[in-house]
């Protein structure tokens, strides 16, 4: 192996431990690098071999991540997955894994009401309403699950 590659490789393996990553991320960083494409390639392939990259493993920890610590819904996470190449099989098994169906609801349930009552100066209940679902919405959370829990929200307010 010529010192070049296996200092790309290195610094690519350095750059995986770091933090999680996807084979996307690191293929980028290697093109800024200026790895022409069969070293990319090469070290892409090093990677995944030694574990170092993982789209499933990934998807997992987004999912986790996004959820617990920023509570997007599982439509945004989605959608930030599939823009970083992921597999939907990986998604939806993240999905399944990672945000237990009741944690989901009360997490969004909790947003909501959060969301009401600081939406409470608002004197048109149609207004506030409106304002809490596009809140949510922009969280990433299903229109379907939204309008069920703003009726139970508005109401119990």
């Amino acid at each position: 192996m010529n010192p070049t590659l296996k200092r790309l490789l290195l610094k690519a393996q350095n750059y995986c431990a770091q933090a999680e990553r996807c084979e996307q991320e690191v293929q980028e960083k290697l093109k800024k690098w200026g790895a022409v494409p069969d070293e990319a390639e090469w070290c892409m392939e090093m990677l995944k071999e030694d574990d170092f990259v993982n789209n499933e493993r990934y998807a997992r920890c987004f999912t986790s991540d996004k959820f617990r610590l920023q509570q997007w819904g599982k439509a945004k996470i989605y959608h930030h997955l599939k823009t970083k190449g992921i597999h939907p099989a990986y998604i939806k098994t993240a999905f399944a894994t990672q945000i237990p169906d009741d944690q989901y609801r009360q997490t969004l349930y909790e947003l909501a009401t959060k969301k009401w009552q600081l939406l409470a100066h608002l004197e048109n209940p149609y207004a506030q309403k409106q304002k809490l679902m596009l809140f949510l919405q922009q969280r990433g959370f299903e229109p379907a699950l939204i309008v069920q829990v703003a009726e139970e929200v508005g109401s119990t307010y």
